[in-house]
């Protein structure tokens, strides 16, 4: 019980160290903007040494790309549609942007002008190739002939979505995610069907 308990401890303490140095480029983001903080403004702001910053990552660069992609593969993991999906009209579902909600901080930082629109970039890239496009092949028939390239389609689906995302901060979140998940459905799903050349028959072959 008690070798099991010590890894356990030391993974609690490690994401603990980890989030105090997010949090701590997310409050010097803001401040300053990003271009100008260096791993010593956050290791200060996160009251950890240099030497512990570097045990989790290697510059600045590499912490804000992890937290990046971490807070949005979540997101992208929960927006994944199944098959039947496509013919859904409720397909989008709204915890996807209770997600955003629940992270509107880190959001609204990091696609604010003080952010790093580089990283930014990068990080649609990822989602675009590792997330919309492995799912879109993973769940088309073998052989499926799309009307648009699935490499478009994957980062008009990543792009859309941070621009949403992006309009809905701006905004003040003033509707709810159950409207905003609508609004999705209704610009990105749809159009989705006829780029991706899919139908009830093709509905079907993807159940198989």
């Amino acid at each position: 019980m008690a070798e099991n308990a010590a890894p356990q401890k030391e993974d609690r303490r490690i994401q603990r160290t980890r989030n105090l140095l997010r949090d701590a480029l997310l409050s010097l983001i803001e401040e300053k903007g990003y271009d100008s903080i260096t791993v010593s403004d956050i290791a200060d702001r996160a009251n950890v040494a240099r030497t512990t910053f570097y045990m989790h990552y290697s510059n600045k660069d590499d912490l804000l790309f992890r937290s990046m992609r971490d807070v949005y593969q979540t997101l992208f993991d929960q927006a994944m549609p199944s098959p039947q999906d496509f013919m859904d009209e409720n397909c989008v579902d709204p915890s996807d942007f209770e997600h955003v909600r629940e992270y509107a901080d880190f959001y609204r930082v990091m696609l604010s002008d003080r952010g790093s629109m580089a990283f930014t970039v990068r990080v649609l890239d990822y989602l675009s190739e590792e997330f919309c496009q492995k799912m879109l092949k993973s769940i088309l028939p073998t052989g499926h002939q799309t009307r648009v390239p699935l490499a478009l389609q994957a980062s008009m689906m990543s792009g859309s979505l941070i621009a949403i995302i992006k309009w809905w901060l701006d905004n003040g979140m003033q509707e709810s995610p159950q409207e905003i998940a609508v609004m999705m459905q209704q610009m990105v799903f749809k159009g989705m069907l006829w780029s991706l050349n899919i139908d009830e028959d093709v509905i079907a072959a993807m159940q198989q």
